[in-house]
């Protein structure tokens, strides 16, 4: 029996669904993401904001020690991480910027999932890739092992230079099965899209153990905003050095300038930093994370902890609820040091079409499984892929729900009120 004001609530959210905001627009009743905390920036801003690059040291340092790595590449978003890993491993590949000026190697294919987010797949592409999609895990949002060496055993197996793996949705892949089948087929090279995730572990070990690359988001929506910003790990000093520099317009590294104060104690590779002076060394992108976006995510750190906890209390509070629902499907949080990115409901039967119809009718804002199956964004719709059954399957009935920590629990509990209802008429 729902208690008064969570009727109140529901009954509100049955008629008016929708109020305009300040630009005039129809806003739903319940939004997938409220207002990033600002209270106590400014000051904290005001005593913080000092020399140039200071903010990037101490963020890219707290953050290297929640990651557990020593190497850091910080940048404006997690597309352009994408990007710059990807643009090393081709370097690596053959496959330099403008190879297509020259020959190109035939060990140039990479492997990802038929979960992958556009700007993933656009980086490969962007860095000379030819792109291959593989299936994912029978109702997960996993890359599959099995898929991908079913690939690598294949016709054009031969040929793959990297395997993608994205923590879809914030889901764990399994990374240490894909990176064991992947270096038993001799591909060098590993890329991870951890993205809608944050310091998680696989197989008792910090995801970035089993990778080359592994990309991170920073924006508002993910799991620690710098405002805007990514970052790339990797335990190679020698590609951190390369992401730098192709990440600070291929300026090569020189020793850090005096006024990052005392360097005596510090690792060898973080007494580098890119050169002032306009000279490239190599072709590269300015793409480097802004200060001011640094000191943001210094700022977003000390609340980190606290927002994760909401996180998980947002995901129990959806599990509670629709768990037991006979017409729906949920997964229970698979926590390994970090929360998922929101929260996927799937129907036990036919697709999920008029379930997101009538959630989006009272008000809630529902999306399919984010980005969805790649291929069916128009820019992708010729890649090849390998029928990706079990990845069409699981978007058909599939529909996802906001766990961010902006949004009110209250608000929280109400939509989960709301979904059960909804699914009772399906």
């Amino acid at each position: 029996m729902l208690n008064a004001p969570r009727q109140g609530r529901i009954a509100q959210a049955a008629g008016a669904t929708r109020k305009p905001d300040m630009l005039g627009a129809m806003a739903l009743r319940y939004p997938a993401m409220g207002p990033l905390k600002s209270q106590g920036f400014p000051a904290f801003l005001g005593e913080r904001l000092g020399a140039p690059g200071v903010h990037l040291r101490s963020f890219g340092d707290d953050l290297s020690s929640l990651l557990r790595t020593n190497r850091l590449c910080l940048v404006d978003s997690g597309a352009s991480a994408n990007l710059v890993a990807a643009l090393v491993l081709a370097s690596h590949c053959g496959l330099p910027f403008g190879a297509a000026r020259g020959e190109l190697p035939k060990k140039r294919r990479a492997l990802a999932s038929g979960f992958s987010h556009p700007s993933t797949l656009s980086a490969l592409h962007l860095a000379g890739f030819d792109v291959s999609l593989v299936d994912t895990e029978e109702g997960g949002f996993g890359i599959s092992p099995e898929a991908v060496k079913r690939a690598l055993e294949g016709e054009r197996g031969e040929d793959v230079a990297v395997v993608c793996v994205t923590h879809f949705l914030g889901f764990p892949a399994r990374i240490d099965l894909v990176a064991d089948i992947a270096a038993a087929k001799h591909v060098a090279w590993t890329l991870q899209d951890a993205c809608d995730t944050l310091g998680l572990h696989i197989a008792g070990y910090p995801i970035h153990a089993w990778a080359t690359f592994t990309t991170y988001a920073l924006d508002p929506e993910s799991h620690l905003a710098a405002y805007g910003g990514g970052a790339i790990a990797t335990d190679d000093g020698g590609l951190f050095e390369e992401c730098e520099t192709v990440s600070h317009l291929g300026r090569p590294l020189v020793p850090a300038p005096a006024v990052f104060g005392d360097e005596e104690d510090l690792e060898p590779e973080k007494h580098l930093v890119p050169a002032r002076e306009p000279l490239a060394a190599r072709e590269g992108l300015g793409v480097e994370m802004s200060d001011l976006d640094a000191c943001y995510g210094l700022f977003a750190l000390e609340s980190a902890p606290s927002s994760a906890r909401r996180r998980a209390v947002h995901y129990g509070v959806f599990y509670e609820t629709l768990s037991q629902h006979p017409k729906l499907i949920v997964t229970a949080d698979p926590f390994n040091g970090s929360s998922p990115y929101v929260f996927p409901v799937r129907v036990r039967s036919g697709d999920a079409r008029a379930f997101h119809e009538r959630l989006t009718a009272r008000g809630i804002e529902v999306r399919s499984a984010i980005a969805g199956s790649i291929v069916d964004h128009p820019a992708f719709a010729g890649i090849a892929h390998d029928g990706l059954v079990n990845c069409k399957k699981t978007l058909a009935a599939t529909v996802v729900l906001s766990i961010h920590p902006s949004l009110p629990t209250e608000d929280v509990e109400a939509v989960a009120e709301l979904v059960a209802e909804v699914a009772d008429k399906l």
